[in-house]
């Protein structure tokens, strides 16, 4: 029995048949064609292999039939054919990332360099229309672009300038993943990065008021001075405890 390979794109409609040949003539010679039970291909009425029903390579990749061509002789003879059907990928599915909307937290002393996530998309298709550079949407904010790095072939987004978080306390931005195929198509998922406060400032004492001066008789209780601490971190890290000194010295004489 021969074989026959047929390659073809899901969206074509006809493949011709193998040729067949019969020597005989008139009533002996072949007058039809039939394939195996299936439900893609049809020669019933044409010499070539029509398709009856939409095709798709991620579903299945390849078909094997069987085609028999009979004679109208007496006796009636047949000769079979096994043809191999390979579907070809089109760039008909567009890549997905694993998580529609990425939550992150990083550190406001994370260091340049440092990996904040890591993206992750999938394409169905194969080969080209399956192998995805990731890059910032379009519109992405220029400090951002100034922030993090995405690398495109790894997804990996990091740290690539200085994070505050008493200035910027959050990023919220759109990251695509395209394939490189001949009619790239693309992904979108949004990132939402969280800048977490670290203990980088020192508690600051304002002073209000302040007497230069004060009389050595001056009643228990007098207030002297008026003054306010505050820190700019966040949290515990900007809650003050604040105590005075139980000795001072008064013109150089030795601490009371």
């Amino acid at each position: 029995m021969n074989v026959l390979k047929v390659l073809f794109l899901h969206f074509l409609r006809y493949i011709s048949n193998p040729v067949s040949v019969d020597p005989d003539v008139g009533n002996n010679t072949v007058c039809n064609y039939a394939l195996n039970e299936n439900s893609y291909f049809d020669t019933s009425h044409f010499v070539y292999l029509v398709i009856k029903n939409s095709l798709d390579r991620e579903i299945q990749a390849s078909y094997n039939l069987v085609l028999t061509a009979t004679d109208c002789g007496i006796p009636q003879l047949s000769g079979t054919v096994k043809i191999t059907v390979v579907v070809l990928d089109a760039n008909d599915n567009p890549p997905v990332f694993d998580k529609q909307i990425y939550e992150v937290n990083v550190s406001e002393d994370a260091a340049k360099g440092t990996i904040v996530t890591k993206l992750k998309a999938s394409d169905k298709d194969e080969g080209l229309n399956a192998e995805l550079r990731y890059s910032f949407n379009a519109h992405t904010a220029q400090i951002i672009l100034q922030t993090f790095t995405l690398h495109p072939k790894s997804g990996e987004i990091s740290v690539n300038g200085v994070l505050d978080f008493e200035k910027i306390k959050s990023y919220e931005f759109y990251v695509q993943a395209k394939d490189i195929g001949a009619s790239p198509l693309a992904g979108l998922c949004k990132i939402i990065i969280y800048v977490k406060d670290s203990n980088d400032n020192y508690p600051e004492i304002i002073t209000t008021s302040i007497l230069t001066s004060v009389l050595e008789n001056v009643p228990l209780g007098t207030e002297i001075a008026l003054f306010s601490i505050k820190d700019l971190d966040s949290g515990d890290n900007g809650k003050v405890d604040f105590s005075t000194k139980t000795k001072y010295s008064n013109h150089g004489n030795s601490p009371v």
